[in-house]
């Protein structure tokens, strides 16, 4: 609600804004404007529209630099980039969009300075609209093109809807992140923190709100079963309508709980219970969902399995199977699941977990199924078939900010 009055608010500054300034041109610009003019106001309009990009990353650059993290790249104009070089250590593109990126590692500032660089960039362009007044042109259309810049500025501190696309957004979110940041620092501070009755749900909303110290400690609990179950056993808050980094921590840490084939039934139950309510939770309409529907109701099938009832996951994987873009270690996992749970029911699984070793053998469950079914063959004296070698894959995984 509270994001919706200031969208509103800020829609009102920005027609408010563009439209004085069409009033200016329509008021103040002289009536018999040549052909040559009128292109040459026109290329001083696009001209402030894309100097308002490279002013606007510039800010953010700078104030990154300044609050002491590196600044990784900078894209002009996109991306997609066309035209890349270098600036010292730093990563120049050129593309052809009107939009406009720098990335660098935020977890490297504090939530305080990261807040300062999310700033910086729509202020930067505020405050050099004056400077469009200097120009040696008409008097009318220099106050425009101040109005371009002011008008890009307040537009870029509407609080939007994704928070790789809108510095307003951010900015929304930059009170919320301070206190988490507060909260999980005082959590942390507690020797056996886990044991505090809300840890779970000051941890999740700081993760949500990516502060460092919670999404260190989320990925510590993912290398560290034991502390994971004593977690995952604590009460959460589920609310009716999640942030979507909320959905994504809890269908990502219940995941984590389920992998463990050893998982108490009570447990499964719980996980089972946590994944529907992610599931019924996603809009079905959001192509741009942080957590995929098909991928939890896999995981939905990986909780049956451990709740007992195999009977009911060659069903939940089929939206998953039936996916074109899926990858090939996750359709590996997938088909491992489906072997595990017809094996469970005393049928062959054998079909489904050739096809997942020749996608994947390392991929999350096919281990479980070799060594479960394959393993039931070896008591009866047959030889499983060696494992095929996956292909390569060198690409790193780099988890950045971009801003």
């Amino acid at each position: 609600m509270r994001r919706g009055v200031a969208q509103l608010l800020f829609a009102v500054v920005y027609v408010a804004c563009y439209g004085l300034g069409i009033w200016l041109i329509t008021e103040h610009a002289p009536a018999h404007t040549t052909a040559v003019g009128k292109a040459a106001a026109a290329m001083l309009v696009l001209a402030a529209y894309a100097v308002g990009i490279i002013v606007h990353e510039l800010g953010h650059a700078l104030a990154a630099r300044l609050a002491g993290a590196r600044v990784l790249s900078i894209h002009f104009f996109g991306p997609p980039d066309r035209l890349t070089f270098h600036v010292g250590t730093t990563a120049v593109s050129l593309g052809l969009r009107p939009s406009g990126q720098v990335v660098y590692p935020a977890r490297q500032l504090s939530v305080a300075r990261d807040g300062l660089v999310t700033v910086a960039g729509p202020a930067t362009e505020i405050l050099v609209a004056p400077l469009w007044l200097l120009l040696p042109v008409s008097r009318w259309l220099a106050v425009f093109l101040a109005f371009i810049s002011l008008t890009s500025g307040l537009r870029d501190f509407a609080p939007g809807t994704d928070e790789y696309e809108s510095d307003g957004y951010q900015l929304f979110r930059l009170r919320a992140r301070l206190r988490a940041d507060r909260d999980i620092s005082e959590l942390l501070a507690i020797p056996d923190w886990i044991a505090v009755p809300d840890a779970a749900d000051r941890l999740i909303k700081g993760y949500s709100l990516d502060i460092p110290q919670a999404v260190d400690r989320v990925r510590e609990l993912r290398a560290r079963p034991d502390l994971l179950l004593r977690l995952y056993a604590q009460p959460w808050t589920l609310a009716r309508r999640p942030e979507p980094d909320v959905q994504k921590v809890i269908h990502g840490l219940s995941w984590q709980v389920l992998l463990n084939p050893d998982v108490p039934v009570d447990l499964a139950d719980l996980a089972a219970d946590r994944v529907e309510w992610v599931r019924n939770s996603i809009d079905p309409f959001d192509d741009d969902a942080k957590v995929r529907r098909a991928d939890v109701t896999h995981t939905l099938a990986l909780a049956r399995l451990r709740q007992g009832r195999p009977e009911e996951v060659r069903a939940l994987c089929g939206d998953a199977l039936a996916r074109d873009d899926l990858d090939p270690a996750d359709r590996a996992t997938v088909l491992a699941t489906v072997a595990l749970a017809r094996h469970a029911r005393m049928l062959s699984g054998e079909k489904q977990l050739d096809e997942a070793l020749a996608l994947n053998p390392d991929a999350d469950l096919v281990a479980e199924a070799v060594a479960l079914l394959r393993g039931s063959r070896a008591d009866t004296g047959e030889v499983s078939d060696p494992r095929p070698v996956p292909p390569s894959d060198d690409t790193p995984e780099v988890a950045l900010k971009v801003g």
